[in-house]
Formats: C-alpha cells, structure tokens, sequence
C-alpha cells in the first residue's frame, strides 16, 4: 500500500516527522489517512528495500549508531562487564550473557549456546532497557516463570550496576514525578500519573509498576532521541557551510538515511561519521 501514496507531482514518496508527539522525544514518523507513510516501519526484507532509489548521480548512505541503546546504558551505568563487552572487538555481548545464563538453567558450566537460543536471547537483553519482568523473559524464551526468574538473577550477578542504575531511576520518577534523560538537554518525560497522587490517594500497584517500566527506558530512549537530532543538526549546518551536494532523508531512530552526490560520497563518508561521533561524546 506504500506505493499507492507516491505523490502524483514528485512521484516519490514522502513521509512527515512528529517532533512533539512521543513521551521520549522520538521522532514519529507518517501520517498514512494524509498519504505520507511511516518510514521507521519498513520491512527488512529485499522485497520492500530494494524499491527504494537514489536520483540518478547519487548514492543513499546510512549510517547509525551500533548498539546506541546498550551504549548509553553502559556509559549512564557505568557497568564495568557491559562496558567491557561493547568494547571488545572478540567479544560478543548476546552471547556472552546468553551462555551466563543458559549454563546456569542446564547446570552445565561448558554448556555453548545455539544461533538460534543467541537470537531469542538478544530480546531478553534489549528488554532490560525497558524493565522487562520475569513474566516478560519468560514469554520471550518460551520457558517456565521459575527459570526466567533465575535467568535475572544470574543477570543481575553479572552486569549489578546496569540494575543499580534501571533500579535507582525508577525509584526518582515514582518520588518526583519525572525522570532526566541527560545533563547535556535536560530533556525529561515527566509521569502526570505520579503527579496527580502528590498530596492525594497514592499510586495503587498497578500503576507504580506501569511508571517504574516506563521510566527505566526513557532515559535511555531519551538519549539516543537527542543525540539523533543534534546529529541531524549539525549534518545539515556541515552540508550548508560546505556546500555538500547533500541532504538527510530519513531519520529512523538510531539511523540517519542521506542522500549524497555519488562523486564525493566516500570522501565524505568518514567526515559524517566523525561529525556523529564528537555529538555522541558529548552525551557518553
């Protein structure tokens, strides 16, 4: 159905970005009643990429950020065995802490872990982001409620202060109200919920487990939402300053998708990088 809305001057197909519109700051993509498709949900598969064209005489570069969410959960954290991980080249962070815990739920100290338990298992990492329960683990790896519960256990021996920390902010949003993303914005996601109990009936369980959830991701998801748009910022005015034969499409969350002249794309691919890189060391 995307190729029912190419717009009938351009032929192209354009979408639109909500800046305000998300608890975190994200960019919202699309607004399909009005033509304009959400272009952060586009499928990974051939079939759906391969459509998609640069003009004649430029190239489409991408270029994100590897692993943001873990990487600023690393640097807010300050956790020494997931700095450790994402910084070790012959390391690999999913199996890793997927062989931790599958040895412990064999009782199999050697036990290696398959392509396929790795790939349910990222899941589980990427959950601790946004405070995934053992119910939750439970779902994702198809095993009985008292194994997840040891599966975060063992994750808890292995990477505390990545738990200290998702712990630590959950507790100041159901005290204050709000959580602060970063020092560098000062953006926050502030929680009416917790608000409205101040002074009145207290959170019932229900919606203090709802807020605590929420908020060991916002910080995270907050970040990276920054971060993103300083890069676009900065891309752009570097484009502007340089005259670049240059513009960013798209943004899909740690993502930036640039349309470039192909003559000077790979000159100006580790330029791009770098000018991200020196914005993310100002947040990390």
């Amino acid at each position: 159905n995307i190729l029912k809305m190419r717009h009938p001057v351009t032929g192209g197909i354009h979408t639109i970005y909500k800046q305000c519109s998300t608890s975190t700051g994200r960019f919202a993509s699309g607004d399909t009643k009005n033509g304009h498709p959400n272009m952060a949900q586009i499928p990974r598969e051939n079939q759906y990429r391969i459509p998609f064209k640069a003009r004649p005489g430029y190239k489409i570069m991408t270029i994100d950020f590897t692993g943001c969410e873990l990487t600023i959960l690393a640097s807010e954290s300050k956790d020494r065995k997931l700095i450790s991980l994402l910084m070790d080249e012959d390391k690999d962070l999913h199996t890793y802490l997927a062989n931790a815990c599958w040895r412990v739920l064999k009782n199999d100290p050697d036990y290696e872990i398959t392509p396929a338990e790795r790939t349910a298992f990222k899941g589980v990492n990427f959950g601790m982001v946004y405070g995934a329960t053992p119910m939750r683990i439970a779902s994702l790896l198809n095993i009985p409620l008292e194994q997840a519960k040891q599966i975060e256990e063992t994750l808890r021996m292995e990477i505390p202060q990545v738990f200290n920390y998702l712990d630590s902010v959950s507790q100041k949003a159901v005290k204050n109200g709000y959580v602060v993303f970063n020092n560098r914005t000062n953006s926050r996601r502030w929680f009416k919920e917790v608000l409205s109990s101040f002074g009145g009936e207290p959170l019932d369980r229900t919606s203090r487990g709802n807020v605590e959830r929420a908020a060991k991701n916002a910080p995270i998801q907050g970040t990276n939402a920054d971060m993103m748009k300083e890069c676009m910022v900065k891309l752009h005015a570097y484009f502007d300053k340089k005259d670049i034969d240059a513009h960013i499409l798209l943004q899909v969350y740690d993502e930036l998708v640039i349309e470039i002249n192909e003559k000077i794309a790979y000159k100006e691919a580790p330029i791009i990088q770098d000018i991200m890189n020196d914005v993310a060391d100002q947040y990390l």
